[in-house]
């Protein structure tokens, strides 16, 4: 049996300001206990996600410093109707991979 996919993207580095990844990830359909970002980049830098409120605007929920070649996990034990994950790249460029699911 195969396992579930959640959405995925591949984001490339291209600089050291913080860059939108992945936007409105989550709708309130699919969020009913709660949602969890797998990301892994190739270069070292600061991942965070935002609750994202019904005016639109991002809220910080949680950062995570990774090093170059790193492999983290954003868990949210609560519905995250809509939420952007963004990275700032610490030099240089490179990949980040990162793969979501709401449940």
């Amino acid at each position: 049996m195969a396992r579930p996919n959640g959405k995925k993207a591949t984001f490339t580095i291209t600089g050291t300001g913080e860059a939108d990844v992945v936007t409105e990830v989550f709708g309130s359909v699919h969020s009913k206990r709660g949602a969890t970002y797998y990301v892994h980049s190739t270069q070292a830098g600061t991942a965070k996600v935002y609750y994202v409120d019904p005016s639109g605007t991002a809220r910080e929920l949680d950062l995570k410093i990774m090093t170059a070649d790193a492999f983290h996990v954003f868990d949210f034990d609560f519905p995250v109707p809509e939420s952007k994950l963004t990275f700032t790249a610490t030099v240089g460029s490179g990949t980040l991979t990162v793969e979501t699911f709401s449940y």
